[in-house]
């Protein structure tokens, strides 16, 4: 509660529900520093907010270029300032094509939490524990691992639980704002699991999350590992 004059610290966090925000913990922080939030760019200007950011790097991408970097960063907006720096640096500054992007984009580290969620959603359990594995190997950070699962889970859950209200499957996803070429993806994992099914696995990313913050005895990355078993439809141990 009394930290150093000539210490910053910065904290990164997904959206936080108002319970959270009532907590101790937050309210401590934003009574000794400032809480900003910053809200997700709409899937329907990403691709405009990408060009930009892009022409500002002194890249001139095709239309094609930064529709395929929309698709694949989808609204993870520090997946794309990554990216971006990562253009300049590999083509420098001047035109970039699809194929050029492409490329870049195949020369990624090995081990992504975009294809850990797909390979979850397409109920690749084997691979995506593999996955797990060496994302963890590679250092990445498990709040971020978290993140990317608890997305995807909360918007599946959302649309499972309005299919149930009555809304047809296009229906819910199209207001839950599923982009178009994901939407066969999502159908695939929403007929693995009941609506119960996707909220308990929301409610066990919450679990994780307390791991993480040593708020619970869990082991985090076997929270992350049973939570991609789950979405793959093996129940719980």
């Amino acid at each position: 509660e009394n930290p150093p004059s000539d210490t910053l610290l910065l904290l990164t966090l997904p959206k936080l529900e108002r319970a959270q925000q009532s907590a101790k913990w937050f309210k401590a922080i934003d009574s000794l520093g400032a809480v900003i939030q910053v809200w997700p760019v709409e899937a329907r200007q990403l691709p405009q907010w990408l060009e930009r950011r892009m022409r500002q790097a002194g890249l001139q991408p095709t239309r094609e270029a930064v529709q395929l970097l929309a698709d694949r960063v989808e609204g993870n907006l520090l997946a794309a300032r990554q990216e971006i720096e990562k253009l300049r640096l590999l083509h420098g500054e001047g035109p970039l094509d699809a194929d050029q992007l492409r490329s870049a984009v195949a020369d990624s580290a090995r081990y992504d939490v975009f294809e850990l969620v797909d390979s979850a959603l397409r109920g690749e359990t084997a691979r995506g524990l593999h996955i797990i594995e060496g994302l963890r190997g590679e250092g990445t950070a498990a709040p971020v691992v978290l993140w990317a699962l608890h997305r995807e889970i909360a918007q599946l859950a959302s649309i499972a639980v309005e299919t149930a209200k009555g809304l047809s499957p296009d229906q819910a996803m199209q207001q839950a704002k599923v982009w178009d070429k994901r939407k066969p993806l999502v159908r695939q994992a929403l007929s693995r699991l009941r609506p119960a099914q996707w909220l308990g696995l929301l409610d066990r990313c919450h679990e994780a999350d307390r791991a993480i913050k040593g708020a619970a005895p869990d082991d985090p990355w076997q929270c992350l590992e049973e939570i991609v078993a789950r979405m793959g439809g093996i129940a719980a141990g």
